[in-house]
């Protein structure tokens, strides 16, 4: 019994990868750029006895009788033997023929044919996936989109309105106090008072 070494163990192992290329590349050269051609042909109902599979005798005119020349005696068609009609000639009987207009188709076969089918199946699967409506890789469900509501500018934008309300202290210390154009702010620390006049204007009054 021979012992495996592992340099014997690499070289079968490069002998056997090798035969292996070298029939692949036998493979390739026989297959690539092969031809072959066939006919489709199809199946359609035979014209000359519509479909029946038998045509009608011209002698006895389908009835599968004659009359004799000499008296009104019928007797048996001799061209159809008194069947009336015959199989189909161009059919053999079968009730249907090739289509006249065949088309001629050339198919090339290649090692990457497979690849090439697995590309078309993935570009057209891209193709229903960027469809619109539809969400990528999502097994066809659809997506609805809602857009946002447009919300309009408030009347009198820009315009400042009082942030404290009355009753409250207000940031500076002093007292808002409701009253309209009556009303009063009295700081706190200060000795005087702020009275609105019918002008518009604040004019300062000092306390006694």
């Amino acid at each position: 019994m021979s012992d495996s070494t592992p340099e014997s163990t690499r070289e079968t192992l490069s002998e056997g990868v090798a035969e292996v290329r070298q029939k692949l590349r036998e493979d390739i050269a026989r297959l690539k750029g092969r031809r072959s051609s066939f006919t489709l042909r199809r199946m359609i109902e035979c014209p000359e006895c519509a479909g029946n599979g038998r045509t009608p005798c011209s002698a006895c005119q389908g009835t599968g009788k004659a009359k004799l020349v000499m008296g009104e005696q019928e007797t048996e068609c001799s061209a159809c033997s008194g069947t009336g009609s015959f199989t189909c000639v161009e059919c053999g009987g079968r009730r249907l023929v090739p289509n006249a207009g065949r088309k001629k188709v050339l198919l090339v076969l290649w090692l990457g044919g497979i690849a090439w089918a697995l590309v078309l199946l993935r570009l057209y699967m891209m193709e229903r996936d960027i469809l619109p409506g539809l969400r990528a890789s999502g097994g066809g469900q659809m997506m609805q989109t809602q857009q946002a509501p447009s919300h309009a500018a408030p009347t009198g934008a820009g315009e400042q309105r009082p942030t404290t309300q009355p009753g409250y202290r207000a940031p500076n210390g002093g007292m808002m106090q409701p009253g309209g154009g009556g009303g009063m702010m009295r700081p706190e620390g200060a000795g005087g008072m702020m009275q609105p006049q019918g002008g518009g204007m604040m004019q300062p009054g000092y306390g006694r």
